[in-house]
């Protein structure tokens, strides 16, 4: 992370009906409920929460 971009795709799996994302540079699975890594080398590790708005 760090600043760096990181390409994630859909891990298919679902944590309590939320979506859990694959980091394909670093092979790490990231919870949307969490906002952290739960598996793999970034385990334990927290995201930057950035502002942002939804509009129709």
């Amino acid at each position: 992370m760090f600043g760096a971009s990181v390409l994630t795709g859909d891990a298919e799996l679902r944590n309590a009906a939320n979506l859990v994302l694959y980091d394909e540079a670093t092979g790490s699975y990231w919870s949307q409920l969490l906002v952290a890594g739960i598996c793999g080398p970034q385990s334990g590790e927290r995201l930057a929460i950035l502002p942002s708005s939804v509009t129709t």
